[in-house]
């Protein structure tokens, strides 16, 4: 059963997250903490959003998010983050996720996440993963979960298509 992939990603327009700071020791740990953010009443949060801790990359969802991913049983780890703005006004609930790794792509020394391809199928049934191997970690989902978001008007993510070793030869 071949399942068709793709790259979920922060989109560049979206903003908010400028001041998370993902050096924060916490966010190595399972346990749940407070983040102090300074957030305007306008501002809209990404539904996700990324950070590195020197070689390791952290993710974080909105609750909203995680509902749906809950149903897909995608999470291996979860630990909510409250991130609460500077004068109290309001806070959200993130949550700080892990999920499974698969080595699966390959990355030509230009590729961005626009251009990758499969180096062999992940493991059947598996509706989002981390892929490992590649220059930078990138969260692939199912066509399946992709709409799922999509449909639900998820904020700030984009998707790309991950090629087949066939299509990618024609492309070229």
């Amino acid at each position: 059963v071949n399942m068709d992939y793709f790259v979920m990603a922060l989109d560049p327009r979206a903003s908010g997250f400028e001041e998370m700071d993902f050096k924060d020791i916490r966010f190595q740990k399972e346990d749940p903490f407070v983040m102090h953010l300074k957030m305007a009443p306008e501002d809209r949060l990404p539904d996700l959003t990324q950070g590195k801790n020197l070689w390791k990359t952290f993710f974080c969802v909105s609750q909203k998010m995680k509902e749906i991913l809950d149903i897909y049983d995608c999470l291996a780890q979860s630990a909510p983050v409250f991130l609460t703005d500077y004068q109290y006004r309001s806070q959200q609930v993130y949550w700080n996720i892990k999920v499974q790794e698969q080595d699966c792509l390959v990355q030509d020394f230009y590729a961005d996440q626009e251009r990758l391809r499969f180096l062999r199928e992940p493991k059947e049934g598996i509706h989002m993963f981390l892929a490992t191997r590649v220059k930078t970690q990138y969260f692939l989902v199912s066509l399946e979960l992709a709409e799922n978001l999509l449909i639900r008007q998820m904020y700030g993510l984009c998707f790309f298509p991950v090629m087949e070793m066939s299509e990618r030869m024609k492309k070229w």
